[in-house]
């Protein structure tokens, strides 16, 4: 698996072409923002693991997405608290057509060993048939904030 790191310094000139998608609340810090590129990042011939979400508005405003699928061997994430969370900000979607990410982070800390981090308890799901995004919060302690992955 190629380094999200090295993704995202490989992928930075890469945001005028993707999926585009209005997320009416914004992502969590950058509620201002509403108006997103969504483009898988490439992995040879295999499918894509790592997406990059790049704010149109603000270039410079990004962030590396890991797919729900790439993880779902490791990570029991229970749609029905997905769905229910859709329904408290009144997100009229089909949930067959959704997507789900999470936001990665790369931990530095200890310069010799470099983590991983999955946000689990933020996922963010994606209606591509409405090109619509939504960064919703599940409330349950059992989805970690920080879910190491590697």
């Amino acid at each position: 698996m190629t380094h999200p790191e090295k993704i995202a310094e490989d992928f930075i000139p890469v945001i005028d072409e993707g999926v585009r998608l209005l997320m009416p609340q914004g992502i969590i810090g950058f509620a201002q923002l509403k108006h997103y590129l969504l483009k898988s990042i490439p992995n040879n011939d295999k499918p894509s693991l790592f997406w990059m979400l790049a704010s149109h508005e603000c270039p410079a405003i990004r962030f590396i997405l890991l797919s729900h699928e790439a993880i779902q061997h490791k990570v029991n994430i229970v749609m029905d608290d997905v769905f229910a969370v859709t329904e408290q900000y009144d997100i009229q979607t089909q949930g067959d057509k959704l997507d789900l990410f999470f936001v990665v982070k790369i931990d530095k800390s200890d310069p010799d060993a470099q983590r991983i981090i999955v946000n689990l308890r933020a996922p963010v799901i994606v209606d591509v048939g409405k090109s619509q995004a939504w960064q919703i919060i599940l409330t349950d302690s059992k989805y970690p904030i920080d879910y190491l992955l590697s």
